[in-house]
């Protein structure tokens, strides 16, 4: 059986990447704004990961296309880990691979996918891509 592979423009693939840091930063954003209520400063997140207040200032407004090591470091800043989870295009989605994708496949014939962090096989529930969560 052959495979005909069909490229993924640059376009989608910016287009990709930064919605992954996107959906991130915003969760960052949303996090900081609730720990603000209880008096937790821009200060304070600066000092506890070393980074000039300023800069953290620039980076919270987006003023930056943020990295992943940064997004990492403002995650862990807040007490949490960035949880990433590889879950299957909807099905009505363009495929790079026709006509069915050998993921697509397995993932349909079994409904699940390997899970990074155990090495265990997780069940594919559609949860979030990504989630900031809290350590």
């Amino acid at each position: 059986m052959s495979i005909s592979i069909i490229p993924i423009s640059r376009r989608e693939l910016l287009a990709y990447r930064a919605d992954v840091k996107g959906s991130i930063f915003r969760q960052i954003r949303e996090l900081f704004s609730r720990l603000k209520e209880f008096g937790f400063t821009q200060k304070q997140f600066a000092q506890k990961i070393d980074m000039d207040e300023g800069q953290l200032s620039r980076r919270l407004r987006g003023d930056y296309d943020l990295q992943l090591e940064t997004l990492s470091d403002l995650a862990r800043g807040l007490d949490c880990r960035i949880e990433v989870r590889l879950v299957p295009l909807a099905s009505n989605a363009a495929h790079s691979v026709t006509p069915a994708s050998p993921i697509k496949t397995a993932v349909t014939k079994f409904g699940k996918l390997p899970d990074s962090s155990s090495g265990q096989v997780a069940q594919n529930d559609n949860s979030t891509l990504i989630d900031v969560v809290a350590s």
